[in-house]
C-alpha cells in the first residue's frame, strides 16, 4: 500500500523509485547492472527488470536527485547532493508509509478470521513470522546507527 506522501517537484515518489534512490550510494558509482542485482537481493516477490529500473534512475538523474556517469564503461549512477537531502527531510513521511502499511496488514488479519478460521491460522502465522523478523532487523539496525553516531561522531543534519 502506497499513500503517496513521498512527493518530489509536485510528483509522487513511488516505491521503485524510493527504493532505488535509497540503494544507490552517494560517493561512489554504480554500475546499473550492479544497482540492478541489489534491487533485486532488496525485494521478496518482485524481479526488478531492466525495463522498470532502467527508465526510473534516468528519471531520478533528471530530478537531480541521481549523477549519471560511468563506472568500467558501463553507465552508473551515484545519488546526489540532493537525493541525499530529499531523502532525509523525508524520513517522517517514510516512516508514515510503514504505519499505512502495518494499518492495512493489521485490517486484513482481523478480516481473514470470519472468512476462513482454520486458514487464517496459517496467514497470521505467516504475518507473525515476518513481523517478528522486521522488528530484529529494526533492531539490529538501530544499534548499528548508535555504533555508527559514536564511531564517525555523526551529528544532526540541519534540513534545508
Amino acid at each position: 500500500m502506497w499513500i503517496g506522501l513521498l512527493r518530489h517537484g509536485g510528483k509522487t515518489v513511488s516505491p521503485v523509485e524510493l527504493i532505488a534512490l535509497l540503494t544507490v550510494d552517494d560517493t561512489d558509482f554504480t554500475s546499473s547492472t550492479d544497482i540492478l542485482a541489489n534491487l533485486d537481493q532488496s525485494t521478496a516477490h518482485w524481479k526488478p527488470e531492466r525495463g522498470t529500473v532502467y527508465p526510473v534512475l534516468h528519471r531520478l538523474a533528471e530530478k537531480g536527485l541521481l549523477i549519471k556517469g560511468e563506472l568500467d564503461g558501463k553507465l552508473a549512477f551515484k545519488r546526489s547532493e540532493k537525493g541525499t537531502s530529499f531523502l532525509r527531510a523525508r524520513f517522517p513521511e517514510i516512516a508514515m508509509q510503514l504505519e499505512a502499511i502495518t494499518k492495512y496488514f493489521e485490517t486484513v488479519a482481523e478480516h481473514v478470521i470470519s472468512i476462513d478460521p482454520i486458514k487464517s491460522i496459517e496467514f497470521l502465522d505467516m504475518a507473525e513470522k515476518a513481523s517478528a523478523a522486521l522488528a530484529e532487523r529494526i533492531s539490529q539496525l538501530k544499534k548499528r546507527a548508535g555504533e555508527l553516531v559514536k564511531e564517525q561522531g555523526w551529528r544532526e543534519v540541519q534540513l534545508e
